[in-house]
């Protein structure tokens, strides 16, 4: 008889686990905006290794206050290049709240050269933006980053 209650119970259990996740997962806050100065962009996040190698690739047009902020769970160096993407980008690597990095206006790769940016900076965020936005907007390294969070449904 005790045998036969193991497994329905276990079922239960794990089923009162994935409802109290999936319940304290469903409304984390989530990053919305990142502010520079007094500008702001809307971004997408790219937290998964399938979103980073993904990013901005194969967009024609990008809102000019939007972008993707690409977050990273440890800081270190790291490398981005500009393959699949077709519009130029200022590339913005941030550690914890300061830019470290700026890659001014990166152009997409051509077909025989693709290079690859290095900041030569640890960072835990990468901001890519429309390019030559960080020049018409006066931002530099050194600057203070914000971001907004909003909660996600």
């Amino acid at each position: 008889m005790k045998n036969k209650l193991v497994f329905p119970t276990l079922i239960i259990i794990l089923i009162i686990i994935s409802t109290f996740i999936y319940q304290n997962n469903k409304n984390v806050e989530e990053i919305s905006q990142v502010c520079i100065k007094d500008k702001c962009f809307s971004v997408e996040l790219a937290k998964t290794d399938t979103e980073r190698q993904k990013g901005l690739s194969n967009r024609t047009y990008l809102d000019k206050n939007a972008g993707m902020l690409f977050i990273f769970s440890e800081p270190a160096i790291y490398n981005f290049w500009m393959k699949d993407t077709l519009i130029p980008l200022d590339i913005i690597w941030i550690s914890n709240d300061k830019i470290v990095y700026i890659e001014r206006n990166a152009q997409p790769c051509l077909e025989t050269f693709c290079p690859i940016f290095n900041p030569k900076q640890t960072a835990n965020y990468v901001l890519e933006i429309n390019g030559n936005l960080t020049s018409e907007y006066n931002i530099s390294e050194g600057e203070i980053v914000s971001f907004v969070r909003s909660k996600s449904p």
